[in-house]
């Protein structure tokens, strides 16, 4: 849905891709024409070639191993780059910083962003960062607890200087140009 908020979007890179759940249902749906998957796991990389080939999808769908600190892609390689609930993720506020902006040298229209932010309007989300363990990860080993703050997280992105979008439908998403 969030994805419509970029105009004739056809590719897209999804940096922690996991095991390329969001890829594969967009692609089936004919949202994307193509993607790319990218994440840090190589057993959960294997674990989606295994769907990817399975659903044959393999032609329209690529993975790639790494941890996003510098993607192996040229500028402008994909329409749109999703970033769902990753930055989180990421142990230091540069590395968050560093992501976002190789995320946008990639990307020709700009970033769909997801967090599970305190505000957000659905339940699950709001609390997803207490219930998985890798949240919990962040909140105490990383100390990045500001991260599921909605006033911090949009002044990261003026401080990256992107223009940006909070969605009214899903609270927790944000558009980023």
């Amino acid at each position: 849905e969030e994805l419509r908020r970029f105009h004739n979007s056809r590719s897209a890179l999804e940096v922690g891709t996991a095991e390329a759940y969001i890829l594969r249902k967009l692609v089936q749906d004919g949202v994307l024409k193509s993607a790319t998957g990218y994440d840090i796991s190589s057993r959960r990389l294997r674990r989606a070639q295994q769907r990817v080939e399975r659903e044959g999808l393999a032609g329209k769908i690529n993975l790639c191993l790494g941890d996003g600190r510098t993607l192996p892609f040229r500028d402008g390689a994909f329409d749109v780059t999703l970033l769902p609930q990753i930055l989180e993720h990421v142990p230091t506020r540069r590395g968050v910083l560093d992501l976002l902006v190789e995320s946008r040298r990639v990307s020709q229209q700009g970033l769909l962003v997801s967090l599970p932010l305190r505000d957000s309007h659905h339940p699950l989300i709001r609390w997803a960062k207490y219930l998985d363990p890798d949240h919990l990860r962040g909140l105490v080993l990383y100390r990045n607890g500001w991260m599921y703050d909605s006033d911090k997280v949009e002044g990261l992105f003026r401080e990256v200087g992107f223009r940006y979008e909070r969605s009214t439908q899903n609270n927790e998403f944000y558009k980023l140009q």
